[in-house]
């Protein structure tokens, strides 16, 4: 039995630019703004069984580089529950 080969869809200079216009130019988590050397596309709803995330264009957003391993394994709430906890320790 063969794995079925899940084909990735190509974005478009196009795609890139208009997403970062819904941005605004700016970070998805922090709101920071983004420039070429620190921005990085992730999924909106990380991949796997966990959270059942897809490549569609609709799944994609563009964060800091900085902010893009912690979105690649956390859900947005358990981010901000992770930030809430940060923020706490240094109060």
């Amino acid at each position: 039995m063969t794995k079925k080969k899940i084909e990735k869809p190509r974005f478009t200079t196009k795609f890139i630019r208009e997403q970062l216009e819904k941005q605004d130019f700016k970070c998805f988590l922090s709101g920071l703004p983004l420039e070429a050397w620190n921005c990085e596309a992730e999924h909106f709803l990380p991949l796997g069984e966990k959270h059942s995330g897809d490549h569609s264009p609709g799944n994609i957003v563009f964060v800091r580089r900085e902010l893009k391993s912690l979105k690649r394994e956390c859900s947005i709430e358990e981010i901000v529950t992770i930030c809430k906890a940060i923020i706490k320790i240094h109060e």
